[in-house]
């Protein structure tokens, strides 16, 4: 397998050691070149994203750890007019536990195991698994 289809639909791309590093497609400012992209001689593909934690380090169960990674880009107070160091919209429902609403766990469709959903939107109880490419599901 070659990296070139999975390179081809992410922006940014560029060289970087024996790989590519590129934007996380969450299209955060704050995430740019947060994607390394390795091919193994195996052929496999590995990608790592470390905008928000170190896939290689235990993950931190304090909810807060991953609000600060939301609220140093979004504001805080719905109506507040977004700034340089803040230009993400504010959540209008809450300012913690960021997380159990847009990047919820579940069941994958085929899947037979929990996994936080790491593609970050607005999530609604009930509703089926968002397609990635479905406006009506990404996050403002």
């Amino acid at each position: 397998m070659s990296a070139t289809p999975l390179l081809d639909r992410l922006q940014g791309v560029r060289r970087y050691g024996g790989g590519w590093r590129a934007n996380c497609p969450n299209g955060h400012e704050k995430t740019r070149g947060s994607l390394s992209i390795t091919e193994g001689e195996d052929g496999r593909v590995l990608v790592t994203c470390f905008a928000c934690h170190d896939p290689h380090q235990d993950l931190p169960n304090d909810l807060s750890y991953y609000d600060s990674k939301c609220l140093a880009c979004h504001l805080q107070q719905p109506g507040s007019n977004p700034t340089r160091e803040h230009p993400g919209a504010a959540c209008p429902v809450a300012t913690s536990g960021c997380v159990k609403c847009h990047m919820p766990r579940g069941e994958l469709p085929g899947g037979h195991t929990v996994f936080t959903d790491h593609f970050i939107h607005v999530a609604k109880p009930d509703e089926p698994y968002p397609e990635e490419n479905s406006s009506s599901t990404q996050h403002p």
